[in-house]
């Protein structure tokens, strides 16, 4: 006892004149694994950022609010390439959409062709584009016969993410999402308020196919996109370097011929060899990093040459300029991903490195010309400008790399088996491996000198400084009501000093648990861990699957610069990206500034003991206490119930609890009570809010 105060986790016995009042609070600490001695349930709600505090958490919205369209009906009029439809779900411009019919208007394909949405004239029709975002409108020849149907290209469950920042023409930030369908979206990050829509990449040879083709892999680099999938990885350029400059958002997708298509195989020899090319971009040595199968695949540049993937060009028809370093073209020929290239040619000195693209047909280097004419009819090389490795190390054959994580100037490499293989890089052979207790490493993020380790179905997080592992947290698995969950990690970040995560749940029988459908976090500065955030949906079924940094909507180069104005703009929440599948379909949720107006935040105390079965004790009130006064729009409600199987009974605030105070207190006639546990639901407001900052429960 210290001060007439027994400490008993979250709640503490203080002694009053009146007698002996339960004070709830400890809020810090998040959610034990323990609902008898330690807080129970914290949801949407942000305890870290005053301790001692809870407070209404910032809230999420929706960013892919394209509704889902399947078969309906049109009709078109030629005359006015207008097609007209019933408009019970309204169509936002720029979403895909495929034609089915045997006999559509003349110059549509059904089923393989992806269309997008140009203008919708009326609430009821509406005109397309083969090309997205602004191109020309498609045109057709007959109004066609028969039954005439499309639908929409909607996401999938996001399972990867990455951003780029284009390098070239005054820059451009693009965010990037893979699905379970295989297909790719992207945002740009000047257009990422809610009227816009995230756009199909048009990578899909058939548009309409619904089999699974997950991404397993997604990673921007060199103004290059590169997506993995099950077998192969391939290539999508970001940049139209004939012109120097990034695609323009108008025009930024053409069609799958803009891909590189199978650029390169993977390892499909080892079983589950397909279930992860998870990517990392080496910020030491400039290069990537990849799962495949049971080895690590590498792709980085060549003696400083700018990354491009058209390296072997030749051309038939050149001209040198004699006695110079300027070499012309009767063609087109010069890109600008050809900088730093070696070039090969009659005429032109052994190791020529191209310094300057002038045009397309003009390029300088650095090493003069040697001969005293004009040659003609010379054939131009670009040597080879990055090197790819498909197996730069290899683990046991028994085992499959899962994922990736940097440490200390090392790669980690997770594997399906209880361990983690260092790599300094540079070696033929891995480190000693790091041993755990339990297999399939799922993920992995570092912090620092940690890195914070995902791995087995229990829940558990483990933390390894490079040679040592430690037990580190578990999720609060008595949210599941059900003995030994199952628990399937989805994905990590690091960002604001906190580990965000998302996990799937399941019985031992293989059901779906509908509790944590929502985006955690854990506060490294106290270890707390707690439901930051209920995505847009507004229920807790699903999960969230992907997380990517939000790091603004704009950059310019050389010297970057994010945008602080925009539908987007700067400091949005806890500035991420959260991809999620509510059980349903994917989507994607942002975060913003304002803090949840619906009652979606609360905290569950701890199951507290206040009575023997001789000796049950009863309460005649329960107060709330705030730090800040409460604000126009904002409330705090009150429930108990007095075993955890119940459900919550409110207890109307019958004095304060207003406008302008700091508390609340409710008459209860709470007798014969064993055990009593709180619930607070604060609901603040969109208008100069208080976040309804909670600093105690209190019950006399």
């Amino acid at each position: 006892m210290m001060g007439g105060r027994i400490i008993n986790m979250s709640y503490t016995i203080e002694k009053t004149k009146a007698g002996k009042d339960i004070v709830v609070s400890g809020w810090e600490y998040g959610i034990s694994n323990n609902p008898y001695t330690g807080i129970y349930d914290m949801r949407n709600i942000d305890p870290s950022s005053i301790q001692g505090e809870v407070g209404v958490a910032m809230s999420t919205e929706n960013m892919q609010s394209q509704g889902k369209i399947t078969t309906v009906a049109f009709t078109c009029d030629h005359t006015t390439d207008v097609f007209t439809y019933d408009g019970v779900v309204p169509l936002l411009v720029n979403t895909a959409i495929v034609f089915q019919g045997s006999d559509l208007p003349n110059g549509l394909t059904q089923n393989t062709k992806a269309y997008y949405i140009l203008t919708t004239p009326t609430p009821t029709t509406f005109t397309i584009s083969s090309v997205s975002a602004g191109g020309a409108q498609q045109l057709v020849s007959d109004n066609g016969t028969g039954v005439m149907t499309f639908s929409t290209i909607n996401m999938g469950i996001p399972t990867d993410s990455c951003m780029l920042d284009i390098t070239v023409g005054g820059g451009r930030r693009l965010y990037f999402l893979g699905d379970n369908k295989g297909r790719i979206w992207v945002r740009d990050g000047q257009f990422m308020g809610a009227t816009y829509q995230w756009v199909y990449m048009h990578n899909r040879a058939s548009e309409a196919s619904s089999a699974d083709e997950n991404t397993f892999g997604l990673i921007g680099w060199k103004n290059y996109l590169f997506w993995f999938d099950s077998d192969s990885l391939n290539v999508f350029r970001l940049v139209d370097y004939s012109f120097g400059t990034p695609i323009t958002p108008s025009l930024p997708f053409l069609t799958t011929s803009s891909w590189i298509e199978d650029w390169q195989n993977l390892d499909v020899s080892v079983i589950y060899s397909t279930m992860s090319h998870h990517a990392l971009i080496d910020s030491q040595r400039d290069a990537v990093y990849f799962c495949n199968g049971s080895s690590i695949g590498t792709l980085s540049e060549i003696d400083g040459a700018l990354f491009g993937l058209s390296a072997t060009a030749t051309i038939n028809d050149g001209v040198t300029v004699a006695g110079d370093n300027t070499i012309t073209t009767v063609s087109n020929f010069f890109t600008n991903n050809m900088i730093g290239c070696e070039i090969v040619g009659a005429g032109i000195p052994t190791g020529a490195i191209i310094t300057k693209i002038n045009n397309s047909k003009s390029a300088e280097v650095d090493l003069n010309h040697t001969p005293d004419t004009d040659d003609t009819g010379v054939t131009f090389t670009i040597t080879q400008s990055y090197q790819y490795t498909s197996t730069a190390i290899s683990i046991p054959d028994n085992d499959v790399v899962t994922c990736l994580e940097e440490l200390n100037g090392q790669i980690l490499i997770g594997g399906m088996n209880n361990r983690i293989y260092p790599w300094d890089k540079l070696s033929q052979g891995y480190g000693t491996p790091i041993f755990l207790s339990e297999n399939m490493v799922a993920c992995m993020v570092t912090v620092n000198t940690t890195t914070y380790i995902f791995c087995g179905e229990r829940g558990n997080i483990y933390q390894t400084n490079g040679s040592n592992v430690a037990f580190y947290k578990n999720i609060p698995i008595q949210l599941s009501e059900t003995l030994n969950p199952m628990i399937i990690w989805t994905d990590a970040i690091y960002n604001r000093n906190m580990i965000y995560l998302g996990f799937q749940a399941k019985t031992n029988s293989g059901t779906t648990i509908n509790e944590y459908g929502g985006l955690w976090a854990i506060d490294l500065a106290t270890d707390a861990i707690f439901m930051s955030n209920q995505m847009s949906y507004g229920t807790y079924n699903g999960y969230t699957y992907s997380l990517l940094q939000y790091k603004g909507e704009s950059v310019s180069f050389p010297n970057p610069t994010i945008s602080t104005t925009g539908p987007f703009g700067n400091n949005q929440g806890y500035e991420l990206i959260i991809g999620w599948y509510n059980g349903t379909d994917g989507g994607v949720d942002k975060c913003i500034s304002a803090p949840y107006t619906g009652g979606q935040s609360y905290v569950i105390t701890d199951m507290i003991p206040v009575g023997l079965y001789l000796t049950p004790r009863a309460f005649t009130n329960l107060e709330f206490k705030l730090s800040t006064p409460l604000v126009t729009g904002e409330s705090v409600a009150l429930y108990y119930r007095k075993n955890i199987t119940e459900d919550f009974v409110p207890v109307p605030i019958t004095q304060g609890g207003g406008v302008g105070e700091l508390s609340g207190i409710a008459t209860t006639t709470f007798e014969n009570i064993q055990w009593i546990q709180l619930k607070a639901v604060l609901t603040s407001t969109a208008t100069n809010p208080s976040y309804c900052r909670l600093r105690e429960l209190r019950i006399r």
